[in-house]
């Protein structure tokens, strides 16, 4: 069969617009089942949770002969401003150019990925079918050249391959058109919490951050709030909501907006995958931490209430529990995802650097984006990992390892 997906010539592509035109079994034939951010159910959850201005469609890829599903390849499209990672100098500047222009530098745009923070590609290659090597080349570029075919057939200007983890770049964009411009997106970022060298992860600590930690809990439990782990938080998902727009209107990157459905759509399809853990100020909830756990942890969400940001230090008590819940749960490597790298680097968090392709439909537009691309989607700054372990060396090539697994 491989021989075959390498000539290209019995296979066929189609477009749906609903995840219910594929069955789960074709599904899991393309993705792993123990990775709930690239699972049938998390993607159910999206498509349902009436995302703003996004609408699905789904490249499958068939052998023409068995009928035999080799590739899945979720998409969408999505009005997006092109400066949501660039630095704040360069919004301000478009912001004053858009009150007389108001759509400069907003484009439609069709993403092959997924519209939440995933941290991770969503390109689904049959592994029993597609072998590495020049099958899976010739796979990659069919499913690059129907992307673009469905990119000039007018619905959007820009075409996105997102987002590409740095372990995988070289096998997924080293067959990508030229005319694709290859940039990183801000990094995501991973702790080990598991034992080493004798110690459990609190306890590994150097006694200067081993300090730190105490200070962060002594300041919570003086502020009077507690934590509580809910498997079903269906009655809580409003206040989540409302909490995760305290954060998501204090960022400075801005990847989606979340709507209160996502909530209850991920609690009712993602069963015991998923879980959220809630702060509570009383009655009152305060902070909460969305969490899809497989092989990996992942806190995908975070709400907060400001008013307790400092005195109860309530950023790092919400890193602290979720790290202690990862190590009680078993699950070791926490992927805390792409913002606050500094306060992660307190923890142990390493850094991965992430990447999307990107192209402009018409060939003027796309080279003046690949000229100002440095200035559009600039590199993350790699934060120095910190000797704040006892056995340093031993928890960077734990990691490290883990993460390459």
């Amino acid at each position: 069969m491989s021989e075959s997906v390498a000539s290209l010539g019995s296979l066929g592509t189609s477009w749906v617009d609903s995840l219910t035109a594929i069955s789960k079994s074709d599904w899991y034939s393309c993705f792993p089942k123990y990775e709930p951010l690239k699972s049938y159910n998390l993607q159910k959850a999206i498509e349902c949770s009436n995302l703003v201005g996004i609408t699905f469609e789904y490249l499958v890829i068939k052998s023409k002969q068995a009928g035999t599903v080799v590739a899945i390849v979720p998409c969408f499209y999505y009005r997006v401003s092109l400066t949501d990672v660039a630095p704040a100098f360069v919004q301000r500047f478009v912001n004053n150019i858009r009150k007389v222009y108001p759509s400069f530098l907003f484009v439609n745009m069709f993403v092959a990925g997924s519209p939440i923070a995933i941290c991770s590609d969503l390109i689904g290659i049959n592994p029993d079918i597609v072998t590495p090597g020049p099958s899976k080349d010739a796979l990659l570029k069919m499913v690059y050249r129907t992307i673009d075919e469905r990119l000039l057939s007018g619905k959007s200007s820009i075409a996105v391959i997102k987002e590409i983890k740095q372990r995988y770049k070289r096998d997924l964009l080293s067959v990508i058109p030229s005319y694709y411009s290859v940039n990183e997106s801000p990094a995501s970022s991973y702790v080990y919490v598991g034992p080493l060298a004798g110690n459990d992860y609190l306890s590994h600590f150097r006694n200067r951050y081993r300090s730190s930690i105490k200070s962060y809990l002594n300041r919570f439990k003086k502020a009077g709030l507690r934590w509580e782990l809910r498997e079903d938080f269906s009655d809580y998902t409003r206040e989540m909501h409302r909490l995760y727009l305290n954060v998501l209107n204090n960022s400075n990157v801005r990847f989606e907006c979340l709507t209160h459905d996502f909530f209850n759509c991920v609690n009712r399809e993602m069963g015991n995958k998923s879980s959220a853990l809630l702060c509570f100020a009383g009655d009152k909830l305060v902070a909460m931490e969305l969490l899809l756990q497989g092989k990996e942890m992942h806190p995908i969400y975070l709400g907060m209430d400001y008013e307790y940001l400092t005195s109860a230090s309530l950023y790092f008590n919400c890193l602290i529990q979720l790290l202690k819940e990862a190590e009680s749960r078993g699950c070791y490597l926490v992927e805390l995802g792409q913002t606050s790298y500094q306060v992660k680097s307190n923890f142990g968090a390493k850094m991965e650097p992430l990447y999307f392709a990107i192209r402009h439909r018409n060939w003027l537009l796309n080279r003046l984006l690949r000229l100002f691309a440095s200035k559009l989607f600039p590199v993350t700054p790699l934060i120095e990992g910190r000797n704040i372990f006892k056995h340093q060396r031993l928890y960077n090539e734990t990691i490290s390892n883990l993460m390459h697994d």
